[in-house]
């Protein structure tokens, strides 16, 4: 959401969360020991990435791209914006292309 500049996504998305109930979710938590943060905690970190995404971006941006198809790599090549990073995108496709079939 954040590569595509969809932040209405994102409301909707902490919109959802915000509709689950927290505290019957911490007693089921801890009853069985779970180790998923609560929606509370989900809203809280969608909106710290929202509100400064790069460094959640750069982290995560090498293995998206080693995780895309070849199409979609190729178009990071060429997209003008603040997240695509054009080298490490050409650095992904140069590897694949030297994996023999």
């Amino acid at each position: 959401m954040v590569l595509n500049d969809r932040h209405d996504a994102i409301e909707d998305y902490i919109a959802f969360f915000a509709q689950h109930d927290t505290q019957g979710q911490a007693i089921m938590a801890e009853q069985i020991d779970s180790p998923h943060p609560l929606s509370i905690q989900r809203m809280r970190n969608i909106g710290q990435i929202a509100d400064d995404p790069t460094g959640y971006v750069k982290r995560w941006l090498p293995m998206l791209y080693t995780n895309m198809e070849i199409e979609a790599l190729e178009r990071q090549t060429s997209i003008a914006g603040k997240f695509p990073d054009a080298a490490l995108a050409k650095k992904i496709l140069s590897e694949r292309h030297q994996i023999p079939n």
